[in-house]
């Protein structure tokens, strides 16, 4: 049997945990849902523009600077394989999380955006550049061969 692939739904962004899953203290209470940017992004109570250009836009150019960082002392630093590949690993789960909760709120704000102006142009067009990101994150990372194991796709 192979695994070409595994989702991390940590908390229930993608579905609900059952109750009891976690104790309180792992994520703190459920009930106090906090003011912090993080989750008002996640429940799409970030304006469109907030969501779209700040922690969609400006924070994936930040992420990306620091990847290239990462990327320029991890050939510096002339690691083993193993512990490379726990960095990398780490990596790639850190982007992960951060690009499913950017997806999942900006499309929340485009939902709130239509619901809360009845205008829906903007709305739209992040919600299509969105799903064609996440499209061509998918088609990255199956060309480069890290969600097949390594073998680089069928080139």
């Amino acid at each position: 049997m192979t695994v070409t692939a595994v989702i991390f739904d940590v908390g229930g962004v993608l579905a609900h945990p059952s109750a009891g899953q976690f104790p309180e203290d792992f994520f703190g209470s459920q009930a106090a849902d906090g003011d912090h940017p993080w989750h008002r992004l996640e429940r799409g109570e970030l304006t469109l523009a907030q969501a779209y250009w700040g922690a969609g836009f400006l924070l994936t150019i930040v992420v990306v600077g620091l990847s290239r960082l990462l990327g320029v002392w991890l050939d510096r630093a002339n690691l083993a394989p193993t512990p490379l590949g726990l960095v990398l690993l780490g990596h790639l789960t850190f982007l992960s999380v951060l690009v499913i909760w950017q997806i999942v709120g900006i499309w929340r704000a485009a939902g709130n955006h239509i619901r809360s102006t009845g205008r829906r142009t903007w709305a739209v067009l992040a919600r299509v550049a969105i799903f064609a990101g996440a499209l061509r994150g998918f088609v990255d990372f199956n060309e480069y061969g890290i969600a097949t194991g390594g073998d680089g796709g069928a080139g």
